[in-house]
């Protein structure tokens, strides 16, 4: 877990928010990738810029780095697998 291993777990309440932060990561990409096959489309555009406005508002929540969100993005496993690993560590 990108959380855990930069040495600060993840609270309990913030799991919620963490799942919406991965529903939003795929969301996200699924919008960039859509735009790439039809970048004159000004509702994927404006889709995907509220997206990603809406992410950042949760990683400042999550108090996620930069560094931290890139961990996420980049790492072997997906962020949504994540979020469910960690769920699933909490008992939920």
């Amino acid at each position: 877990m990108a959380f855990v291993d930069v040495g600060r777990p993840l609270e309990t309440l913030s799991v919620p928010l963490a799942v919406k932060w991965a529903e939003l990561e795929t969301l996200r990409v699924d919008l960039f990738a859509a735009i790439q096959k039809s970048p004159s489309n000004d509702k994927l555009r404006t889709s995907h810029l509220a997206t990603t406005r809406l992410q950042v508002a949760i990683e400042r929540e999550l108090r996620m780095t930069p560094s931290m969100a890139l961990t996420l993005r980049d790492g072997d496993l997906d962020p949504v697998i994540q979020v469910m690993q960690l769920r699933a560590s909490n008992g939920e």
